[in-house]
């Protein structure tokens, strides 16, 4: 397979560690150690280090790959590199976050870094089959099936910006709940409420999807249950007083990548459980 060219322009940044917390910044000379470390002989020629390892990282993707489900094989030695623990001898702590941030860029091409043992980093597909799938991309199948262009708009920037506008994100994750909510009214031919926001729509769907606690007879889903109606009102209220949408006011929330992600996936396993249990009350009816 091949990487996306949007993945070699993040894969690179991270490499030349400029922007990035996580990775250390390497200059030119560090640039040419690095690949050799890799057993690759890429030399920096003096230009511009960014769009130089972005050439070196395209020219390996075009190579041939082992494994036709993973990317060629220098491109795994280039992740192998990134992460290795030599490169972090003064804070390990930032190797695992490190590895946090490439899964965020590799789930892009369906693809997650993990540690083989201390020393190794290595890279695998995303499971789907007879393995737990993230919950974006769960969500992400989703789209791509029912082709619903305005999830697929949200989705996409919520992902995108995650790390480089966590605010940003917080507030594509609410518009990723209100995307969906008014598709599934619109299919149903239901009333949109007065105000449509994220929490008078989600309170006519859940309604009509029978997620009421009180109608559920296990104590367990009823707690799962009541948890969705306080998903749906902590992501609403991050939106509010940290999204990019509405002004901060006098306080100012300094949200982190960790807390945007978390309203990400919170806001993408919703989304997913909305049209799961859409689709089986659509089979019940047939």
């Amino acid at each position: 397979m091949r990487l996306s060219g949007r993945t070699l322009n993040t894969l690179a940044d991270m490499i030349c560690g400029e922007i990035w917390d996580n990775f250390p910044y390497r200059t030119g000379s560090q640039l040419t150690e690095f690949f050799s470390n890799c057993d690759l002989g890429y030399h920096h020629d003096g230009s511009t280090r960014k769009w130089w390892v972005v050439e070196v990282l395209t020219e390996l993707n075009r190579l041939p790959a082992s494994d036709g489900d993973l990317p060629p094989d220098g491109l795994l030695k280039v992740v192998q590199e990134l992460l290795d623990p030599t490169q972090y001898a003064d804070d390990q702590t930032k190797r695992t976050a490190g590895l946090e941030d490439l899964n965020v860029v590799l789930a892009r091409d369906d693809l997650q870094a993990y540690f083989d043992g201390p020393w190794r980093c290595r890279v695998r597909p995303i499971a789907i089959e007879g393995g737990v799938a993230a919950p974006s991309r769960s969500l992400r199948e989703i789209i791509q099936e029912r082709d619903i262009g305005s999830l697929h708009d949200e989705f996409n920037r919520a992902l995108a910006a995650v790390e480089s506008d966590p605010p940003a994100a917080a507030t594509a994750a609410c518009a990723s709940l209100e995307a969906i909510f008014k598709v599934y009214l619109e299919d149903h031919q239901l009333r949109r409420p007065s105000k449509e926001t994220v929490k008078p729509l989600w309170k006519t769907v859940s309604k009509h999807l029978g997620f009421d606690p009180a109608r559920i007879e296990d104590d367990d889903l009823k707690r799962i249950l009541s948890g969705l109606s306080s998903v749906v009102d902590g992501i609403a209220a991050l939106r509010t007083h940290a999204g990019s949408a509405h002004g901060q006011g006098t306080m100012r929330y300094r949200l982190k990548p960790r807390h945007a992600r978390l309203a990400v996936h919170s806001a993408h396993t919703l989304a997913t459980f909305v049209v799961e249990s859409w689709d089986e009350r659509r089979d019940d009816t047939t």
